[in-house]
């Protein structure tokens, strides 16, 4: 599959994978007044070939290229170019452009890097409440609980039944019958879902 674009500062490809910064960096455009287009596509052998297309050569084999990698601004299948002065153009272009084609190369041939994942940060622990009514099928709520709490919520019933007293009655069906069902962690990323108040929230 093959990507054509002019390195032109409102090209849609230029600006879809340039940062505005780097637009502004760029020492030479083509020129507008020259008309051709280049091109990246996966069927080559080597390299980042950066190929000049010029008009009605869409599709075409055996386009002349310039290898961004391992650049020498020497055009391949130069024969192929029937006009001297695009060949002059995006040699001039190339060299001094370099690194913003490579980075347009780098992203067509090479893909984006994968950021890499970051383990979650676990803050805290939430006690897991079902509530027992059949109107509400096994609805839960969470609740933030600091350490000391999370032992006794574990492991003592007394606790638990003493902090139903405490605790909000539910939303759907407006009683208070929770079951005690777990203690989870919390991971960062969680931290702010929440927002019930009182570091409660009703799922």
């Amino acid at each position: 599959m093959a990507t054509y674009f002019r390195f032109a500062k409102d090209d849609e490809y230029v600006k879809e994978h340039l940062t505005e910064e780097e637009i502004k960096e760029v020492k030479r455009w083509q020129s507008q007044k020259l008309d051709y287009e280049f091109s990246f596509h996966t069927q080559h052998e080597a390299g980042w070939p950066l190929y000049i297309i010029e008009p009605g050569q869409r599709g075409r084999r055996n386009r002349p290229k310039i290898n961004l990698k391992e650049p020498t601004y020497q055009i391949l299948e130069g024969k192929s170019l029937s006009s001297q002065s695009i060949g002059n153009d995006a040699k001039e272009v190339a060299k001094a452009s370099l690194t913003e084609l490579q980075k347009l190369a780098s992203t067509y041939y090479e893909g984006k890097e994968e950021e890499e994942e970051k383990p979650v940060q676990l803050v805290a622990q939430c006690a897991v409440w079902k509530c027992g009514s059949l109107q509400c099928k096994g609805r839960q709520i969470t609740e933030l609980v600091d350490e000391n709490d999370s032992k006794q919520a574990a492991t003592s019933e007394a606790w638990r039944v003493g902090h139903l007293k405490e605790m909000p009655k539910c939303k759907t069906c407006k009683k208070l019958n929770w079951t005690f069902v777990e203690m989870r962690h919390l991971g960062i990323n969680e931290s702010a879902d929440f927002t019930a108040g009182d570091g409660k929230k009703q799922i």
